[in-house]
């Protein structure tokens, strides 16, 4: 660096400290009215800033004069859609004795005034519902808003489940303007000093872990925002957060909340987890039955056993090791492996695995996610992800068939092909063509095969069948295999060879179709 840019950097980085240093001193010669506040909350984090209000309310009433709390009205929920939920911020409203004001929308609406007195002072915490300009300028001092992030970084309305998804190791709070034109663009009165604050066990600290140490250190600088009458111009924005590739916090959808099996490793699902609780995914119940679980609790397996770690990671063709159906983001069907542990399964992806204790199938009770799991393994055939075309089990048994390279080969023709194989291209694909693989048994015991390995098995290699599966296999394909057989001795040659004649059998007559 040159020298010039280090004397910069000194005067400036002396300037700011110097600044911080005076800053509630500065603040403190601010003067302003009684505060007649308009609080406008929904959730747990509101809740402990209004409390916070109220207490200082009580004590020191040269400060805060009156709140009057606005929230949005309850809305139904339940099957039937006839209770009424409201948010949690009334309850506490009515518990401190405050007027109540409920309002979904600001349109032909004004500010009341308590005491006959106009509302001076805006304060929105998580509220939800954008203020709009009007309502901003008929209070004296326009708005606040207390944000549990470190602004701009997590600007949005999940600030808190979005830092535990992206694995942030600090968090922080903002008190901010409330902007006339978007949320979360306000001037930065107060922020915590950088690096933030350290978030005590990253690695296991949940959505109501991280509220419940936030939200107190949210309503002190609150409070203390009011006390240095920080909104009282002339304004001075102290941001200090920089990034050149800032985190956005956008609304939870039910998206959020799906499992995506193929691109999501066990540390990224497990930290969804923790941030949104309950996770999903769709799988298969039956051949024609598609239906939503419900992940109720999940954690990483980060100390496996001995004998469940070689299961995992050496012996994925174990009898114990299993598999259910799930679609993926774009319909397809693919195999998700599991074996059971107690009431409990692991669910293994890659190198890593989750360990599952309960799930919920839609439209029921949580089960032991070892005994729903277990129901869905009775799916039948699944077809292995890139598949573009599948085996039926009669291929399978004619591959017991050794001289079927003397029946001759389906090549290069332009015609139609043999048994609905061939159409479209010339290149005709034999009829143990360069098909992929799919996996044929209920799941127990059965191997998955990817598409990787599907280039390197030869399809006279069967699948292996457990003793349920064979059974119904032998019986679905009986009579396919008599009718497969004799179009293979009778039909084919004649087709290849026209001056074929069939074989006399030893009881004189000719084999017949």
């Amino acid at each position: 660096m040159r020298p010039w840019a280090l004397i910069n950097y000194a005067v400036k980085r002396s300037v700011s400290r110097y600044f911080l240093l005076n800053e509630r001193r500065l603040h403190s010669t601010k003067v302003s009215k009684p505060l007649r506040v308009l609080f406008c909350g929904s959730d747990e984090f509101s809740c402990e800033s209004l409390r916070a209000l109220d207490t200082e309310r009580k004590r020191n009433p040269a400060l805060i004069a009156s709140i009057d709390v606005l929230c949005r009205p309850g809305k139904k929920s339940g099957r039937s859609m006839t209770k009424i939920r409201e948010v949690p911020i009334k309850a506490v409203a009515q518990e401190l004795g405050l007027s109540i004001y409920e309002r979904d929308t600001f349109r032909g609406w004004d500010l009341p005034k308590p005491h006959n007195e106009s509302i001076n002072l805006i304060i929105a915490v998580s509220f939800g519902l954008f203020v709009p300009p009007r309502i901003l300028k008929s209070a004296e001092h326009g708005g606040l808003n207390v944000h549990p992030s470190l602004l701009p970084n997590f600007r949005g309305p999940a600030p808190l489940q979005h830092t535990i998804m992206a694995g942030e190791k600090s968090t922080g709070v903002t008190l901010q303007t409330l902007d006339e034109t978007s949320f979360d663009h306000g001037v930065i009165l107060s922020q915590t000093p950088l690096p933030g604050l350290p978030i005590p066990s990253p690695e296991t600290f949940t959505y109501n872990d991280l509220l419940e140490f936030i939200k107190p250190k949210a309503a002190e600088m609150l409070v203390q925002g009011l006390r240095d009458r920080l909104f009282v111009p002339p304004l001075i924005d102290v941001g200090h957060y920089e990034s050149k590739a800032l985190k956005h916090a956008p609304k939870i959808t039910p998206q959020d909340r799906q499992i995506q099996w193929s691109h999501m490793d066990a540390e990224t699902i497990y930290r969804c987890h923790r941030a949104l609780q309950r996770l999903w995914s769709n799988v298969w119940v039956d051949e024609n039955t598609e239906k939503r679980i419900i992940f109720e609790d999940l954690e990483p397996v980060l100390s496996v056993e001995d004998k469940a770690k070689a299961k995992i990671n050496d012996n994925k063709d174990d009898a114990d090791s299993q598999c259910i159906a799930y679609s993926d983001d774009q319909g397809v069907k693919r195999p998700l492996t599991f074996i059971t542990d107690g009431n409990a399964v692991i669910i293994t992806l890659n190198d890593q695995a989750l360990r599952v204790r309960s799930i919920t199938l839609e439209g029921q009770k949580p089960k032991a996610a070892s005994k729903l799991l277990a129901a869905a393994e009775d799916v039948a055939d699944i077809t292995v992800a890139g598949s573009e075309a599948v085996i039926d089990d009669i291929e399978e048994m004619l591959t017991e068939f050794e001289d079927i390279d003397d029946l001759g080969e389906v090549k290069e023709e332009e015609g139609g092909g043999y048994g609905g194989y061939g159409g479209g291209e010339g290149d005709r694909r034999r009829l143990r063509g360069d098909c992929e693989l799919r996996t044929v048994s209920r799941f127990s015991g059965t191997r998955a095969i990817n598409e990787d390995e599907a280039e390197d098995v030869a399809l006279r290699q069967r699948l292996p069948l457990s003793q349920t599966d064979s059974k119904q296999v032998v019986l679905s394909c009986a009579l396919k295999v008599v009718g497969y057989a004799m179009i293979s001795f009778y039909y084919l040659p004649r087709e290849i060879n026209p001056t074929y004649q069939p074989e006399v059998i030893s009881s004189g007559h000719s084999l017949q179709c």
